[in-house]
C-alpha cells in the first residue's frame, strides 16, 4: 500500500456508507470474506483526497465552490470516477454542512453513488 502525507482541511466525523457503496465493494469481493482490496482502498482514496480539499472530478466552478463552502460551514463534495478496465462508476462523497463557527468539523460525511442522492 502506498502511503502519503495530506493535509487536512476538516475532520468528517462519523463516516457512511450507502447500500449502494457497500454492494460496489460487494460486487468486487475476492471471496465470501473479504471485499476487493482494490475497491477498498479506491473508496479509503476517495475519503483521503476529500478531507484534504481535493474535490476529484468536480470542474473548476464547483471546486471553487468547494473551497467557499469548506470556509463558511456549507456542504461539501467530491467526485471520484472508479474506472478499471472498461468499468467506469461514479462515486461521490458528501459532508454535512455545520455552522460557520465549526467549519474544520463535520458531524457525517457519505460515501454514496450519485443515484442515491
Amino acid at each position: 500500500m502506498k502511503e502519503r502525507m495530506v493535509a487536512v482541511k476538516f475532520t468528517p466525523g462519523a463516516i457512511a456508507m450507502t447500500d449502494g457503496i457497500i454492494d460496489f465493494l460487494a460486487n468486487g469481493r475476492t471471496d465470501d470474506q473479504h471485499p476487493d482490496e482494490e475497491r477498498t482502498m479506491f473508496l479509503a482514496e476517495c475519503l483521503t483526497s476529500h478531507v484534504s480539499g481535493d474535490w476529484g472530478d468536480l470542474d473548476a466552478e464547483d471546486r471553487e465552490t468547494m473551497r467557499r463552502n469548506l470556509r463558511t460551514g456549507a456542504t461539501l463534495m467530491s467526485s471520484f470516477i472508479y474506472h478499471p478496465d472498461d468499468e467506469r462508476i461514479k462515486v461521490w462523497v458528501i459532508s454535512d454542512s455545520v455552522p460557520p463557527e465549526y467549519t474544520t468539523n463535520r458531524a457525517v460525511t457519505t460515501i454514496l453513488l450519485p443515484s442515491e442522492y
